[in-house]
């Protein structure tokens, strides 16, 4: 596929840096895309810099921001799903060999945490062969572990090696800004962390948005939810509205402030240290206020 680098497009205050796949033709990343809607999808909407899905241009890998999974409503399940048959090339659940890396690895729902639980019950009732580890079993699994499986899920926001699923090669998703720079998606830095159901789609030229209108994106109920900044192949399709909510980064400590109507039980809208583990920030103050 030939490829145009657009490596600086400001709109609206926005930087973007991804690539753009020219002319429609279907390339390694097994899509047609459309020069036109490209463009329009990854630069007339305003690039806020909290982008929460982001696809690999060229491999299935993917950056899936709704990361608090048993908080998930109908909706984002069918981002979740578009984003499974996306990165299995639409291959049957039943012939799909998943191994899915939660936070206790625990899958039984009277004694493991709540995301662990939603994640495997998910895939499982959906037919999907799943083997689940708690997610410090990534960094002691071999390249050639990898042989047993079609998909590789690691689904716990505290990041985690990624580089022996990256050498063998198979489709990867993660929920962790901390590894999508490992993964060329985004700056491995995190740039959100708030509770809510306000959206926006930002490219719909993709099979995970395909069907969904560019903008507002609203999910039925609020969930929590991580972002970072889409970086080298790293194609934003699902990020926040620069006109909705507040979100300010301290320029040089590890403190935010999220514009909710009233603080929550983990202490945003004020003033608080990144929960549950603090993420190192860029040194820089952003803000995106309403």
């Amino acid at each position: 596929m030939n490829y145009a680098a657009i490596t600086a497009i400001s709109f609206g205050g926005g930087a973007l840096a991804a690539q753009i796949p020219w002319d429609g033709v279907t390339g390694d990343s097994g899509y047609e895309v459309d020069y036109e809607e490209s463009l329009q999808g990854a630069g007339i909407l305003e690039d806020t810099g909290q982008d929460i899905v982001i696809a690999h241009s060229l491999r299935p890998l993917l950056f899936f921001g709704f990361y608090r999974i048993h908080q998930l409503p109908a909706a984002g399940w069918r981002i979740y799903q578009n984003s499974l048959d996306w990165l299995t090339d639409g291959a049957s659940p039943g012939e799909t060999r998943v191994v899915l890396f939660t936070y206790d690895g625990d899958p039984d729902p009277d004694t493991g945490q709540d995301d662990s639980v939603a994640a495997y019950a998910y895939l499982t009732d959906a037919g999907y062969d799943v083997t689940i580890f708690a997610q410090a079993e990534i960094d002691r699994m071999d390249v050639e572990a990898y042989d047993e499986y079609d998909l590789a899920i690691y689904s716990n926001s505290y990041p985690r090696s990624a580089a022996a699923v990256m050498e063998a090669g198979i489709p990867f998703m993660t929920i962790a800004t901390g590894m999508t720079d490992e993964i060329e998606v985004g700056t491995g830095v995190g740039t959100l962390h708030q509770h809510q159901n306000s959206h926006f789609v930002r490219n719909n030229a993709h099979p995970i948005t395909d069907g969904y209108d560019l903008g507002a994106l609203q999910f039925e109920e609020s969930m929590w939810t991580d972002a970072t900044e889409a970086a080298r192949y790293g194609v934003s399709l699902v990020n926040t509205d620069a006109r909705d909510g507040g979100f300010m980064v301290h320029g040089t400590a590890n403190l935010f402030y999220s514009g909710l109507d009233e603080p929550d039980e983990m202490g945003n809208g004020a003033v608080s240290g990144m929960m549950p583990q603090e993420v190192a920030l860029e040194s820089r103050t952003s803000a995106v206020m309403s």
